[in-house]
């Protein structure tokens, strides 16, 4: 293995393909995930229309916090925001289209980035159990399944 020391950015770039479960009372009442509109009539753990960009600060201690793209842009430069938005979401893409073909939806997932100088670069794991959820299609809990 080789190991570099980079500068890692301090946000967690979430990506969910499907209705976020644990959210789902807080998303029914105001009909957006993270701030983003969501279609009505979704149902819990239902695939969404398009995968959701939803950014977390990279806390030191304690919880990660939600944020925006333009908070994201003010912590870390417009320009970054907008490659790690565009990487993150072309990644989990091709990585769904492949699990999908072998029986695994990847329900969520977060990757996080890091400057080698002036180079963008994926850090820490990336699309595994500890970082993804991953669900066999067909197995989703239907108690949990409450249409908004």
């Amino acid at each position: 293995m080789i190991v570099k020391k980079v500068k890692r950015l301090p946000v967690e770039c979430v990506v969910r393909g499907y209705w976020p479960v644990r959210r789902g009372r807080n998303i029914r009442k105001s009909g957006t995930a993270f701030g983003i509109p969501l279609p009505k009539n979704m149902l819990e753990s239902q695939e969404l229309p398009e995968p959701l960009f939803t950014p977390t600060t990279k806390a030191e201690s304690g919880h990660d916090m939600p944020m925006d793209i333009e908070e994201m842009g003010k912590l870390i430069g417009v320009k970054i925001a907008d490659t790690i938005k565009a990487k993150s979401l072309a990644i989990y893409n091709f990585a769904r289209k492949q699990a999908i073909s072998k029986g695994i939806i990847i329900a969520d997932t977060k990757f996080e980035f890091g400057l080698e100088g002036d180079k963008l670069i994926v850090i820490d794991e990336m699309l595994t159990p500890d970082s993804s959820r991953f669900w066999i299609p067909g197995f989703i809990n239907r108690a949990v399944a409450t249409q908004l």
